[in-house]
């Protein structure tokens, strides 16, 4: 739940995360929340699983999120909100297969995709 609050809030500051906790909206939303992503441990691995950026050349472990993982190997790709509102982290998958994070549907390359709101299913190719 602390991933979910922090991505939430961080762009709207502390006042606005109080307001919501002091105004007893949490509640609702705490017994409603989906996970953001799956733990680590409860996601089937598999020893070929990865991110490759196809114009870096850089290749990268699941970590997250596909902004989450591009950014454990050192990319710096464009990103603002986090969210999936902004569509600045969205690229090209270019193979490969995702699940949107937000709705749960799978998006199969060449598809556009939004890095922040997107998580692997398998090994994935993305134009970064």
């Amino acid at each position: 739940m602390t991933v979910l609050v922090d991505r939430l809030f961080s762009p709207h500051g502390a006042r606005a995360y109080l307001r919501w906790l002091t105004s007893g909206a949490h509640a609702a939303a705490v017994a409603s929340a989906r996970p953001v992503t799956q733990p680590m441990e409860n996601r089937a691995e598999t020893p070929d699983e990865g991110i490759e950026m196809a114009r870096s050349g850089v290749s990268a472990p699941v970590v997250g999120s596909l902004l989450e993982s591009v950014e454990s190997a050192g990319l710096t790709p464009p990103n603002r909100c986090r969210r999936g509102v902004c569509a600045t982290c969205t690229t090209n998958l270019v193979r490969g297969t995702v699940r949107d994070l937000r709705t749960g549907h799978l998006i199969e390359g060449p598809a556009p995709v939004r890095l922040c709101v997107t998580e692997p299913c398998g090994p994935v190719v993305v134009d970064l």
